[in-house]
């Protein structure tokens, strides 16, 4: 992907980034470029310039953000310069949302609904690369920004010349460079009024903090401060790709929107590292990118705690996957709010992947409880159909669960406690079935509730049969 780097003695002429670009652009597939309107994005725009013929492979993305007279008029000049070129032009529009905004800040929260709607008008166009205009003095902002945060390596390394297929190839110029470009090439452009306000971090340290830099060491202060980054993101790629090795260890089962961990393995890695695989574990098991999965300071502490001071039966929810001590940690995006429910007999097909068919049968009286086929404990289950009624729910179990059951003798016991299984041995997560009126008839997996056992008074069955998910391989 650095290959997309412009070099820093190259000169700036319109097109020059192209033809780079183009090697890697199939038929039919094309290029998205985010324009905001600013000088920054209008260079790229102009450094990515494809010849008249080739122009329908050039994507812009605009993003509005709802902000007043400003947005619309970034909007109509990006617009307005697509027209002129020839190149489609695609705007969203988008809202912050407030709680989000109050947990990260607007600023994060606004980057991150801008990505997401990016990504949406690429995957309409059939975009293999999305670039932004991202610039040395952007990379040395953050780095300052995070250094105040405490930020760790990922935060310290900071904006990559490529993550994904986001592509940022002018990293190696200046602010001030791409300004002059596009005034001397006599571009349009407009200046956020955002950018003058300090009350944002990031033009308080533009405004403040960087210029006392540049006064006190030079620019070569900025320079050497751009090539540390450098050496951070070198080593944090290093991590990266022992985290991919370390998932393939960790992860001993998975099913869609699931997975258990091995804590004991675990425990082997540094902090950094356990941080990592556990935010890959979180993306496995919610399905998206793990850039996209935000852990805050707390978040990071509370998962080291999980892996470093075991507390069986502890559960929590982290970056909206619930995390559970089992032995094994187990992640879970299924909770008791996921519930399905059906009228009896029919098929079910869980979120994890298992089934569950049901069917109707009948005792005859002159023959007893004799039925044909055999229970397979946990899997073939028969219950009194009028004991257990016609409707049943299935939900993820949750902490506090109980039932009473079958050949117990005795009253309601925790869930968890009468499981014929280890944590370990089972795939996927742990399923009840809730009768009517809300009673536990029923461990998938497991045997069944008594009180819906067949007696000789049984008349009227229903046959369930559940069949697991299957593990998926690999990290």
């Amino acid at each position: 992907m650095r290959k997309f780097m412009l070099p820093e003695e190259s000169v700036l002429r319109p097109g020059t980034l192209y033809p780079r670009l183009l090697r890697d652009v199939g038929e039919g597939e094309t290029v998205l470029v985010a324009v905001s309107g600013g000088a920054d994005s209008m260079a790229l725009l102009t450094l990515l310039l494809p010849p008249e013929m080739e122009r329908d492979r050039l994507i812009v993305g605009h993003v509005h953000h709802g902000t007043g007279d400003f947005a619309d008029s970034a909007k109509g000049l990006v617009q307005h310069a697509c027209e002129d070129l020839g190149i489609a032009f695609v705007c969203e529009h988008v809202q912050v949302d407030p709680k989000r905004r109050k947990q990260v800040g607007f600023e994060a929260a606004a980057r991150e609904v801008r990505y997401k709607a990016l990504e949406c008008i690429g995957e309409q166009h059939n975009s293999t690369c999305f670039l932004t205009a991202h610039t040395r003095d952007d990379l040395v902002e953050n780095f300052l920004i995070m250094s105040m945060r405490g930020a760790g390596l990922t935060g310290l390394a900071g904006l990559k010349p490529a993550r994904g297929l986001w592509l940022r190839p002018l990293l190696h110029r200046t602010r001030d460079e791409l300004r002059e470009f596009v005034e001397r090439e006599g571009i349009q452009f407009v200046d956020d009024p955002a950018n003058d306000d300090p009350q944002y971090t990031r033009v308080a340290v533009r405004q403040q903090i960087i210029p006392e830099i540049w006064t006190s060491f030079g620019e070569t202060a900025l320079v050497n401060i751009a090539r540390s980054i450098s050496h951070l993101q070198e080593a944090d790629d290093s991590l990266d790709s022992q985290v991919m090795n370390a998932l393939e260890t960790v992860v001993t089962r998975r099913t869609p929107g699931w997975a258990s961990i091995d804590a004991g393995e675990l425990r082997r890695y540094l902090d950094e590292l356990v941080i990592r695989i556990l935010r890959r574990v979180l993306s496995l098991v919610r399905d998206c990118d793990h850039h996209s999965v935000y852990l805050d300071r707390k978040d990071r502490q509370r998962l080291v705690e999980f892996v470093r001071h075991p507390h069986p039966g502890q559960t929590q929810e982290i970056a909206g996957v619930v995390v559970t001590d089992r032995g094994e940690l187990e992640f879970s995006v299924h909770t008791s709010d996921t519930r399905i429910t059906g009228d009896l007999p029919g098929e079910w097909e869980l979120s994890d992947g298992s089934r569950v068919t049901v069917e109707a049968g009948s005792v005859n009286p002159a023959e007893g409880l004799r039925v044909q086929g055999s229970n397979i404990p946990g899997y073939v289950e028969r219950l009194d159909a009028n004991l257990l009624g016609s409707s049943i729910t299935f939900r993820p179990w949750k902490s506090g669960d109980s039932f009473h059951p079958i050949g117990s003798g005795s009253g309601e016991v925790r869930v968890t406690r009468r499981l014929r299984r280890a944590s370990r041995e089972r795939i996927g997560p742990l399923w009840v079935m809730e009768t009517g009126d809300g009673q536990i008839a029923w461990v998938l997996g497991e045997r069944i509730a008594d009180p819906y056992k067949l007696t000789d008074q049984t008349r009227d069955i229903w046959t369930f049969r559940y069949d697991p998910p299957m593990n998926i391989q690999g990290g």
